[in-house]
């Protein structure tokens, strides 16, 4: 995810409220928002690349919640102070594990998007349509 460093302290905020209310749990229950993991291999994926992420000096968040007993479950995840160079930044993790990385201008944000060799989809939220069209 990429943030404006004006807003991203706010962002932030509001983000980590909301994750605080997510529920892990069975995917076929409604009131279900994170579901499981679907294997062991990807399980251990996803914690190794939190582990990169914390021995490369991100931060993390994640929510007190409970993990059901059996099965591969994974908390909701948020990481901040994350740069391009980070394994977290520079790999799908296929999990539910977010990385915040902030940017000052619209340029910047373009660059560190297109910095992947991945062919990724995108999304532009601003209150300012003419910026929307420059990004696009």
């Amino acid at each position: 995810l990429l943030v404006q460093e004006s807003v991203a302290e706010l962002l932030l905020a509001k983000l980590r409220d909301r994750v605080d209310t997510l529920r892990v749990g069975d995917p076929l229950d409604k009131n279900t928002d994170v579901g499981a993991i679907n294997s062991r291999a990807q399980l251990e994926k996803i914690q190794g690349l939190v582990e990169s992420g914390l021995e490369e000096g991100a931060e993390i968040y994640q929510p007190p919640c409970e993990l059901p007993a059996k099965g591969f479950w994974f908390r909701p995840t948020i990481f901040t102070n994350v740069s391009q160079s980070h394994r977290i930044a520079r790999e799908e993790i296929f999990g539910p594990v977010l990385s915040v990385l902030t940017f000052r201008t619209p340029a910047e944000a373009v660059e560190k998007a297109n910095n992947t060799p991945y062919g990724l989809s995108a999304g532009v939220w601003t209150e300012k349509g003419s910026r929307i069209l420059w990004m696009t």
